[in-house]
């Protein structure tokens, strides 16, 4: 193992007849007619806006699936892509929602008791459905 470290010139922070060298000041920004102009104060960073929390899924107790009107939302046996398919479900079915704890996967039942896994970024909060 080697310790590398960068060589102090110590020419250059001491006269040949040993007296400190004094740093050169940084040169002042003057104006045209020799005044000292001041120095800028650096703009601050503006402050990021706060991420937003993700939506709670469960406040309402119901979601909707939210996908574009072509395709279908696979409910899933497991939380997993590579689950059993328990049925298809087109855009605005409404689920009540089991848990919604796992950030990728929503428990929900289908209002006829189909219990399964969605991806929690295909369904949005919905109200509760009327009672029939």
């Amino acid at each position: 193992m080697s310790d590398e470290t960068t060589p102090v010139n110590y020419q250059a922070m001491y006269t040949p007849d040993g007296t400190p060298v004094e740093p050169t000041p940084e040169p002042q920004p003057v104006d045209a007619e020799g005044v000292l102009v001041p120095t800028p104060e650096p703009t601050p960073d503006p402050t990021p806006d706060p991420t937003p929390e993700p939506s709670d899924l469960s406040a309402t107790g119901f979601v909707s699936v939210n996908i574009d009107s072509v395709g279908k939302l696979r409910l899933r046996a497991e939380a997993s892509v590579d689950s059993d398919i328990v049925t298809k479900l087109v855009s605005g079915t409404v689920l009540k929602v089991i848990n919604s704890d796992n950030p990728e996967w929503t428990l929900v039942e289908t209002l006829d008791g189909q219990v399964g896994y969605v991806k929690s970024i295909f369904v949005i909060e919905a109200p509760a459905p009327d009672p029939e």
